[in-house]
């Protein structure tokens, strides 16, 4: 249904733009919205645009846009650590937050479309130990969208000092010990949903459960098969889970200070952050993500299975009309990824800064920059 609506949308929009600047003859015209391309010319333009944009914003990271399959911009601007000179680079690989929900939610859909998963599956079936009737009724459906009724176990982590300090002894113990990650999920499902299942209520602890399922299913991690799934069919080069032996910087503007992965272990920890958030990659890896979504190389109807949601979220991302998007942070980095589902264009902005008040603003601009030129290319094609 949702792929019949936008396809009715976008010749409904085409067929007005058409009834309004048809030649003479009256003969309509064909636009192929996903074969748009720019000119050198069109691409310096918007490139300009968005890189005033960027600067006049003080924007410190790697944007990108681009257009089909077709490379727009990419320009890093800022350092990795101003005290030492270090300049960032488009290679630079940044911890996404929950951007990572994208990619365990296209590891869940490969599982359905090879037939390993039912999306009707319930909790029950995975986790019979947990005996709360609840799971009976939550499915994977539920855990995608955010209609589960789970909190966040981040929010445990703050509130309750037992969790967090059972879980900081495993850590400082060992930070590579993978059952940090099973005393995790056992908090989460031990203490269960504390919402009415069927409501949307935005939860780590969804995509955290969903990352069990996939070791259940597949016996292997959760990350080894999203590399199996998604990051080698697509020719991801900077694509990982975050590492304990990471050495990453970030700069909090509330605080305006520079701050290091080894000041937070607990919320650099793979095991703690796992599938749901401790995901990182580069501005150009994600853009390839985008096209493997908009191109079918994981799945076939991936767009519309993604828009095929009971809320406004669903396989990671939030679904806003024409344009579906993925927003994250963590306590040293953040960044948006959109994609307009009707032009197949995709803007991604990773920044080692946190603690922005105006990135959304920032990132929503680059995006209707780019946005704005496609509508102005295609009423220029019509008219001429």
């Amino acid at each position: 249904m949702k792929k019949c609506k936008r396809l009715f949308a976008g010749i409904l929009s085409l067929t007005v733009l058409i009834s309004c600047f048809a030649g003479c003859n009256g003969e309509a015209q064909t636009i192929d919205l996903k074969n748009i391309q720019l000119t050198d010319a069109q691409i310096q333009e918007v490139s300009d645009n968005t890189d005033t944009e960027l600067a006049e914003s003080k924007f410190s990271g790697t944007a990108y846009a681009g257009l089909n399959q077709q490379d727009i911009f990419m320009k890093s601007y800022g350092y990795t650590d101003k005290k030492k000179n270090e300049k960032l680079n488009n290679d630079y690989v940044y911890q996404l937050g929950s951007v990572s929900k994208i990619f365990t939610g296209l590891a869940v859909m490969k599982l359905n479309s090879d037939g390993k998963l039912e999306l009707s599956d319930t909790l029950d079936k995975f986790f019979p130990e947990y005996n709360k009737k609840e799971y009976k009724e939550i499915t994977i459906a539920n855990l995608l969208d955010m209609t589960a009724g789970f909190g966040s176990y981040t929010s445990y982590l703050s509130e309750d000092q037992s969790f967090a300090q059972q879980i900081g002894k495993m850590v400082n113990k060992n930070p590579d010990n993978p059952k940090i990650s099973q005393k995790v999920l056992d908090y989460i499902l031990t203490k269960g949903p504390e919402n009415e299942v069927g409501d949307y209520c935005y939860s780590h602890s969804c995509y955290y459960i969903l990352g069990k399922v996939i070791e259940k299913i597949t016996n292997k991690s959760a990350f080894d098969y999203i590399k199996e799934s998604v990051i080698k069919p697509l020719g991801l080069k900077n694509t990982s889970m975050i590492s304990t032996k990471g050495n990453k910087n970030g700069y909090n503007e509330s605080n305006k200070e520079w701050r290091n992965q080894e000041d937070f272990p607990i919320l650099n920890n793979p095991y703690v952050m796992y599938v749901t958030m401790g995901i990182q990659s580069s501005a150009e890896d994600l853009a390839k993500v985008c096209d493997g979504i908009l191109y079918n190389k994981i799945v076939d109807d991936c767009l519309d299975t993604i828009e095929n949601s009971s809320s406004h979220y669903n396989y990671g991302f939030y679904i806003n009309g024409d344009t579906i998007y993925s927003e994250g942070a963590t306590v040293l980095h953040s960044g948006y990824v959109y994609i307009n589902t009707e032009y197949f264009e995709k803007v991604v902005l990773l920044s080692n800064h946190t603690g922005i008040s105006d990135f959304e603003v920032t990132a929503k601009n680059v995006y209707n920059k780019v946005n704005s030129k496609i509508n102005g290319i295609i009423i220029n094609q019509i008219e001429n």
